[in-house]
């Protein structure tokens, strides 16, 4: 069972001075405060089955790393290095990168943090960081 307390003095008085601020109708700052409101409330409800729950899971996944595959790579060279987990290695390597897809990458080994990190972070700054792991495949240590 829920419980729900509502302080509608505390919203009043910040829909007040929203209003007042902003030079905003009461009717329209109400509107709005309410479609956020429903924005928030949708993007905190739990998926409805477990199939979702892992899809939701799996696309924070890949917007957190991107792995780094050998066959992401035609230079025998970049796919030994890829095989070997040399993070230094390919490092160096990703540092010469100047455009395309893996341009600006970071070279990490795989973990759950960084699947969490983005997540909890709201700074633009961070949401632009961009990483790659090596995959878990490829016997690389976690």
């Amino acid at each position: 069972m829920l419980d729900l307390t509502i302080n509608a003095h505390g919203f009043n008085d910040a829909v007040t001075r929203y209003v007042l601020t902003l030079g905003k109708d009461a009717r329209g700052a109400v509107r709005q405060q309410s479609m956020l409101l429903g924005r928030k409330l949708v993007q905190f409800t739990p998926p409805g089955t477990r199939a979702q729950g892992r899809k939701a899971v799996a696309r924070d996944i890949r917007r957190a790393v991107t792995p780094i595959r050998p066959s992401d790579f035609e230079t025998p060279s970049i796919k030994k290095l890829i095989r070997k987990c040399d993070y230094a290695g390919l490092e160096v390597v990703f540092s010469r990168f100047k455009q395309g897809g893996f341009a600006g990458f970071q070279v990490l080994p795989f973990s759950a943090e960084l699947h969490r990190s983005p997540r909890r972070s709201v700074t633009t700054s961070a949401r632009s960081r961009r990483m790659s792991a090596a995959p878990r495949a490829a016997g690389c240590p976690r």
